[in-house]
């Protein structure tokens, strides 16, 4: 208590006026930096995202393959701007303040070695204990920067699950399995991911025809099947 008095007569003695126009002064600054980091992120994000059509699978139309996997890249490099967008934003915030903090308490007098040496042991401590969140949250970070999955596609988190992704975070990934199950899987605990929805994939399906039908005739009758479920709404989805 004896300390805080010393530390506000300390104050007062040097001119209150001066330190508390300076302590304005770095919260002016760092409302700025945060704003116009923030401004910046975001006309970054809007920049790609606004190349990416929102359209779904299901919606497009008289597209061959080529132009249906950029249409979904697109679309996947618009939800990975979005996350990506979201990380720096909150990077950028905790950076601005951390350091606006340390420049206010040294404005006040206050010894700031000490502090940044306490703060140091208690995230070593804090990153011993904390190994599996650590752990999730750079598996995440690590899962969006490298696009290994986005919300929409069908995947198999390393023999754990397989369905549909919901969400993705950077501490856990959500996915909905085929029977209406929600799965929420720590990003640590992600080993492999298989996915279905990159690109393409193949689908294999048996029809049973007789032995002496003509293949020829066959193939011809499964291409037009083909054809024309692409071209059903209902069917041009899948």
């Amino acid at each position: 208590m004896s300390d805080i008095q010393e530390l506000i007569q300390d104050i007062f003695a040097a001119g209150a006026t001066e330190v508390v126009l300076r302590i304005v002064i770095i919260l002016v600054i760092a409302f700025v930096a945060q704003w116009t980091g923030g401004r910046a992120i975001r006309r970054s994000v809007l920049t790609v995202t606004s190349r990416a059509p929102k359209r779904r699978v299901g919606q497009l139309r008289g597209v061959d393959d080529n132009e249906l996997a950029t249409t979904l890249m697109e679309d996947r490099q618009g939800q990975r701007a979005h996350a990506l967008g979201s990380l720096a934003k909150n990077a950028l915030t905790i950076i601005i303040w951390v350091i606006a903090v340390m420049m206010i308490l040294s404005t006040l007098g206050v010894n700031i070695a000490p502090i940044i040496a306490s703060g140091a042991v208690i995230s070593a401590v804090l990153g011993f204990g904390a190994q599996t969140y650590i752990a999730d949250y750079l598996n995440g970070i690590s899962m969006i920067f490298e696009d290994q999955m986005g919300i929409g596609d069908t995947v198999e988190l390393g023999g754990i699950v397989l369905g549909e992704v919901e969400e993705t975070a950077l501490r856990y990934t959500r996915i909905r399995d085929f029977w209406g199950v929600v799965w929420y899987v720590r990003n640590g605990q992600i080993q492999s991911v298989a996915n279905q929805s990159q690109g393409w994939t193949y689908s294999l399906i048996e029809i049973p025809v007789p032995y002496d039908e003509d293949l020829t005739k066959v193939q011809q009758v499964v291409d037009a099947v083909g054809k024309e479920m692409g071209e059903d709404p209902q069917y041009n989805g899948v």
